[in-house]
């Protein structure tokens, strides 16, 4: 999808505070740069990351939308790049820091923005709803295979 909602491991505020782990805000646009290179999504909420995950930081003085850089970097290609690593394929912050944008004029831009803005705020909204369906399934599924008992024939 395009968005993120849940991440596969916490960590306390002591270890966040004590390693000065940076925390993703909401809205922030992030990319792997490690193994599955170039796989972009959009955080829902705050977040924190490892290593292997870059985020574009955009500030007030920047006309750019998370939306935007979520599509330019979706629609790389990461494969002519070539890769930083004999173990996984990968690339670092240097090279995607060296990765040209072109960025349309301010009136472009918005154009841009008032197309893509419902379609992402539907595609946030279908996806919740997919992964709400999806725990209900599995859910439903681990209830359904208590109450049967299956025989092997």
């Amino acid at each position: 999808g395009s968005y993120i909602f849940n991440t596969n491991e916490n960590l306390s505020i002591d270890a966040v505070n004590r390693f000065s782990i940076p925390i993703i805000k909401p809205n922030t646009t992030i990319m792997s740069f490690k193994m599955s290179i170039g796989k972009t999504v959009i955080t829902t909420k705050p977040m924190l990351s490892n290593e292997a995950i870059i985020h574009f930081n955009l500030n007030e003085k920047t006309e750019l939308t998370s939306e935007f850089i979520y599509c330019f970097f979706s629609n790389f290609q990461f494969n002519k790049l070539g890769s930083t690593s004999s173990i996984v394929e990968s690339i670092n912050t240097a090279i995607i820091k060296d990765i040209d944008i072109i960025i349309p004029n301010y009136e472009m831009l918005n154009s841009f923005q008032q197309v893509v803005t419902p379609i992402f705020l539907l595609k946030r909204i279908k996806e919740k709803e997919n992964q709400k369906l999806e725990e209900l399934k599995n859910l439903l599924l681990i209830n359904l295979t208590r109450k049967t008992n299956y025989k092997l024939i």
